[in-house]
């Protein structure tokens, strides 16, 4: 199915099976797809400003440079996706699957991850401040050279992940598991720290 460029604007897609459809420049702002098959799709450069994609299926999905500004992915299925320098600020994904998910160069100041499964996630040079990761699971991610200036990281669980030069100003660590983690400077945390690197 190939909906490249088309308006699709507040339309209502829940419960559809779009599975390895083309979304390419789509207009998708507001629009509804709750539930929806989108496994192996492609969003590129598409614009979903405030549209719903709660609990979608979108394993293997691409939403590279996808504008997604205030979108809700709430217990979405989003494992090995693609969110390559897509702009998601303020975007929801509490409670959602994002194992192996690429967020490199993505802009999602603001954004809850909330609960949210991110084991070997790759979030290298993401722009995060003010993010909130409380109780999300980060094991082996690779955070390097992320922008997490006033990020919350409260009771996340981050053994084994990757924080080299990242931005950690004011960045709350509270009941964080940092096991073996990597710090900016590129010290190892000792095993069983939490909360601070020790």
């Amino acid at each position: 199915m190939v909906f490249s460029r088309a308006n699709l604007q507040g339309a209502n897609l829940s419960g559809c099976n779009l599975e390895r459809a083309d979304f390419y420049g789509a207009n998708l702002d507001g629009a509804r797809l709750d539930k929806a098959e989108l496994s192996n799709s492609k969003l590129v450069s598409a614009s979903a400003q405030g549209a719903s994609f709660q609990q979608v299926r979108a394993s293997h999905a691409s939403f590279s440079r996808a504008t997604l500004k205030k979108a809700r992915f709430n217990r979405a299925k989003l494992n090995n996706t693609h969110f390559y320098e897509a702009r998601m600020q303020g975007s929801d994904f509490s409670e959602a699957e994002l194992r192996e998910a690429s967020l490199e160069r993505a802009r999602a100041d603001k954004a809850s991850f909330v609960g949210a499964s991110l084991q070997r996630a790759v979030l290298t040079e993401a722009s995060l401040k003010n993010a909130d990761f409380s109780e999300a699971d980060l094991r082996r991610a690779n955070l390097d050279q992320a922008k997490l200036k006033n990020a919350r990281f409260s009771k996340a669980i981050l053994d084994k992940a990757s924080l080299r030069e990242a931005d950690l100003e004011d960045t709350d660590f509270t009941g964080a598991s940092l096991s073996d983690a990597s710090w900016p400077d590129y010290r190892r945390c000792r095993a069983g720290s939490v909360g601070v690197c020790r």
